[in-house]
């Protein structure tokens, strides 16, 4: 059984803002993808999108201290920090969404494109899910 079925995936959402190939690459080997591009506005609705969800806890994160693996507790811990760390820039008229000097935002923009897909293409049925560190070993 692969991946995709085991976790029952009917598509990847990518970001292609600034190289296409990753797209083209999954696509050659069949795997269902679709490319964003990041822009403010979208940027802006991902975000809005995660917090709603956090919010009316349809997105519920797991409590650091019942997680047993040492690879998910710093996971889940740095998604936190990326999460409180994103900041509005008022430089121009349309603020802009950024991370601090040195720090990566990876894990955010990760579970915002994936929500971000539920979103534009809702699964038929709600969708529960726990991970066992089982499920990550190859």
């Amino acid at each position: 059984i692969s991946k995709l079925e085991k976790f029952d995936i009917y598509k990847i959402f990518v970001d292609k803002t600034n190289n296409q190939s990753v797209v083209l690459e999954l696509q050659s080997i069949g795997i269902p993808v679709e490319g964003i591009s990041f822009s403010n506005n979208n940027k802006h609705d991902m975000i809005r999108n995660a917090t709603k969800l956090i919010v009316t806890e349809k997105l519920v994160m797991p409590k650091i201290s019942t997680l047993k693996s040492q690879r998910q507790k710093k996971l889940v811990e740095e998604l936190c920090i990326q999460l409180s760390e994103q900041e509005y820039g008022h430089e121009t008229s349309k603020p802009k969404l950024s991370h601090p000097s040195g720090r990566h935002d990876d894990l955010l923009w990760a579970l915002c494109l994936a929500l971000y897909g539920l979103e534009i293409q809702p699964p038929s049925e709600p969708i529960v899910m726990g991970f066992d560190y089982s499920d990550y070993q190859p």
